[in-house]
């Protein structure tokens, strides 16, 4: 008698998981990744305020991620989180960059900084504006 071989990864998952907030019986694939709710208790993902991250909030007024949360409550709103690593290495690059286009003894007017500075916000010229 061959025994039989089982693939756990073929196998479909039928258990039962609970919604966090209304506590009703859910399958896996049915349940938010992030804070386990069901479709009616999910709520749609939100930008951060601070950082541009998508996440799931915990409730309706809620403006930042737990990260900027937690930096905000540590730091009493003195100062900005740090920068996410995505936004860090682009900062670093763009600094890479400005510092290859100037030369070594070269100082930029502060005409020249302020256009560098408006290029890397990606704010457009002020053509509106009159002198």
């Amino acid at each position: 008698m061959d025994p039989v071989v089982v693939e756990i990864v073929d196998a479909p998952d039928d258990r039962w998981y609970l919604c966090t907030k209304c506590f009703q019986r859910f399958l896996w694939v049915d349940l938010s990744s992030r804070q386990l709710r069901c479709r009616r208790c999910r709520l749609a993902d939100k930008q951060c305020a601070i950082c541009d991250q998508l996440f799931e909030p915990t409730n309706g007024q809620q403006q930042y991620c737990k990260r900027c949360d937690y930096f905000l409550m540590q730091h009493a709103f003195g100062q900005k989180p740090p920068p996410t690593r995505e936004k860090a290495e682009l900062l670093l690059q763009l600094q890479l960059q400005l510092q290859l286009k100037t030369p070594a003894g070269h100082n930029p007017s502060v005409t020249e900084r302020w256009r560098e500075i408006k290029c890397a916000a990606g704010l457009a010229e002020d053509v509106n504006l009159s002198d």
